[in-house]
């Protein structure tokens, strides 16, 4: 089976656990995405000043700042740049209170 690899997408992957940022990074290689890896929230807010992408994968639970507070401040942020930029959530956990926020 061949994975089509059109999709040309910068993509900010915010992931402080080592094996989860391989496996992840692999798999959108694999469909042609470029890849800039984050492993805390003030590491991501510092690589969105940096650089444009078009997507955000979000692990949920970081060290520093997790990323529940990292998205808030993307959100609050006057910088029209990245403040509309898709964020999808990563997470295990399974509670309801954490999939509500």
């Amino acid at each position: 089976m061949s994975i089509k690899q059109d999709l040309h997408l910068k993509i900010l992957l915010a992931e402080d656990n080592k094996p989860s940022q391989l496996v992840s990074e692999a798999m959108l290689k694999k469909i042609g995405a470029d890849v800039v890896i984050a492993e805390n929230g003030h590491e991501v807010l510092s690589k969105l000043e940096e650089q444009n992408f078009d997507l955000i994968l979000m692990d949920c639970q970081m060290p520093l700042m997790d990323g529940m507070l990292a998205t808030e401040k993307i959100r609050e942020s006057k910088n029209s740049r990245y403040q509309y930029i898709p964020i999808i959530a990563l997470t295990a956990d399974v509670q309801q209170e954490t999939r509500n926020r």
